[in-house]
């Protein structure tokens, strides 16, 4: 499940994600982060970003990724990864807290977006009379997901014009881009938003 198939980088997940044979700017070219844990016989999971997957590990909403909400988002995303890109100190605690957002912008309308955990879908519940609408269920948090770009045809899966995208399910799905508001995180403009974000300050 870490090794796309049709990649020719690396055959094992540890080649690709432990030991950098990646084209993501996290691992080479002239980019600021170097991964911490690299080389240790393990995947963590801060080292899968960007090629060919992309790990985030917050529990993002569709509503986040709408016109009305998505500039948000964006600046949500900047202070993320200005705070990533600090210091190692700062990077490997940010990452294991919930990620405290813009008043409102958060999940269920709140100041928070949470760490992805078991349960998690319970804090986006919005109307306590009808719980089971207004929460998003497991199987739709997107989880992992195939690199994806709105300004780079050679991110999307080509052929076919969308992304696999896993769930926290363990459920994968084919999304067809359908342009920057036509589909469902991540394959969108809240996709978009993460990947341009992480090119600007690690190129």
């Amino acid at each position: 499940m870490l090794v796309c198939p049709s990649g020719s980088a690396a055959t094992t997940a540890l080649e690709l994600w432990d030991q950098g044979k990646t084209s993501s700017t996290l691992w080479g070219g002239n980019g600021k982060v170097k991964q911490p844990f690299a080389n240790d016989g393990k995947v963590e999971p801060c080292e899968v970003y960007e090629h060919p997957y992309v790990y985030i590990g917050w529990t993002i909403e569709d509503r986040m990724t709408s016109t009305a909400n998505v500039a948000n988002l964006k600046t949500n995303i900047s202070n993320l990864f200005n705070t990533l890109n600090s210091t190692p100190t700062q990077a490997s605690q940010t990452v294991r807290q919930d990620w405290t957002v813009l008043k409102g912008s958060g999940n269920a309308g709140g100041d928070v977006i949470y760490r992805l955990k078991e349960g998690v879908e319970r804090f986006m519940i919005t109307d306590i009379n009808n719980a089971s609408a207004s929460a998003e269920g497991q199987s739709a948090l997107a989880i992992m997901w195939d690199e994806i770009s709105g300004d780079e045809a050679s991110t999307l899966t080509t052929s076919l014009a969308g992304a696999m995208c896993y769930t926290w399910t363990g459920m994968s799905q084919f999304l067809r881009y359908q342009g920057p508001e036509g589909n469902t995180f991540p394959v969108n403009q809240g996709g978009f938003s993460f990947h341009e974000m992480s090119h600007m300050l690690y190129l």
